[in-house]
C-alpha cells in the first residue's frame, strides 16, 4: 500500500474534517459524535512508565494506523 506524501494530508483533511484544524481539543468540539477513544495500554493506564510499555504502546498505536 502506497502511503500519500505528507503534503497531501491537509487536503485529505479538510475533506472530511472541513475547516477544524487536526488538533484534539478542536476537533472534539466540532465532530464530538465521531469521537473513539482507544486504551493504549493496559488496564487504561495513561502514561508509559517502562520501556516494555512504550514498546506495547507502539504496537498498538501501529496497529491502529494500519
Amino acid at each position: 500500500m502506497r502511503r500519500p506524501a505528507p503534503s497531501a494530508f491537509l487536503p485529505l483533511w479538510r475533506g472530511v474534517f472541513g475547516a477544524c484544524p487536526p488538533i484534539g481539543f478542536a476537533l472534539r468540539e466540532a465532530h464530538f459524535e465521531r469521537l473513539t477513544r482507544f486504551h493504549a495500554l493496559p488496564g487504561s493506564k495513561r502514561y508509559a512508565e517502562t520501556p516494555a510499555e512504550r514498546a506495547e504502546y507502539r504496537a498498538r498505536a501501529n496497529r491502529l494506523a494500519e
